[in-house]
C-alpha cells in the first residue's frame, strides 16, 4: 500500500503530514486501532510498521520534528547520549535558531546561530545530534546552564575512557571559533585528567 510506504519513510509524523500524503482519515484511525500508529506526544505519531526505533531516540526524533530541520540535540541530552553523565536529564536539550521558542517544559532550548551549522553535527536517520567533541566544547560554552563541574567531569570521563582526546576537542573548538573557551578552563581540565 502506497500510504504505508510513505508513513514508513516518515516514521514520525503530524496530522499535517497525513494530509500531505493523502492518507484517508478512516485508514488513519484503523491503523491506530491495529496498533500500527502510536501517539507519541500531542500532535506527533509514530508508524510502528516494520523497522524499529530505539525508545530512547523517540524523544530526540519528536524534538527535531517539532523545532524544524535546523534543530539539533545537544547540551545535557547529548552528554547523556554519550554516557558522560550519570543522571538522565528531565528535559530534552535542543539547539535551535534564535527565533524558536517554546513554553513546553519538556524541552530546554539553546537558541544559537550555530544550530544550523554543519560543524560537529552527526546526522541520524530521523534526527541530528552534536558530535562528542562539539558536545564537550558546548558543555564548557554553556557551563552556566549545564554546570562547570558537569562539563569538566564529562571531558575528563571522555578522555580517560579514550572516547576522544584533548587534541580532538581542541580541534573542534578551533573549527567553532571557540578556542578561548578551552583555554579558559585548560588548567582545570588538565589537573582533573592527571589526578
Amino acid at each position: 500500500m502506497d500510504h504505508l510506504k510513505k508513513l514508513e519513510k516518515l516514521r514520525v509524523f503530524t496530522r499535517s503530514d497525513i494530509r500531505k500524503i493523502g492518507l484517508p482519515r478512516s485508514l488513519f484511525y484503523k491503523l491506530i486501532q491495529d496498533e500500527k500508529i502510536e501517539k507519541l506526544a500531542h500532535g506527533f505519531y509514530l508508524y510502528t510498521g516494520t523497522s524499529n526505533i530505539e525508545p530512547e531516540e523517540l524523544d530526540f526524533i519528536v524534538a527535531c520534528k517539532k523545532f524544524g530541520e535546523n534543530s539539533v540535540i545537544g547540551g545535557l541530552s547529548a552528554l547523556a547520549y554519550y554516557n558522560l553523565i550519570e543522571e538522565i536529564p528531565h528535559q530534552i536539550w535542543v539547539l535551535v535558531p534564535d527565533s524558536k521558542q517554546t513554553t513546553n517544559k519538556f524541552y530546554r532550548l539553546i537558541r544559537t546561530k550555530y544550530s544550523s551549522s554543519s560543524i560537529g553535527i552527526e546526522k541520524h536517520a530521523y534526527y541530528k545530534i552534536t558530535t562528542l567533541e562539539r558536545t564537550l566544547v558546548e558543555a564548557l560554552l554553556y557551563a552556566s546552564k549545564i554546570g562547570l563541574d558537569t562539563a569538566i567531569g564529562a571531558i575528563v570521563k571522555a578522555v580517560k575512557s579514550k572516547q576522544t582526546s584533548l587534541s580532538k576537542i581542541g580541534n573542534m573548538a578551533e573549527r567553532m571559533n571557540k578556542k578561548n573557551v578551552i583555554k579558559k578552563h585548560w588548567l582545570s581540565i588538565n589537573g582533573a585528567i592527571s589526578s
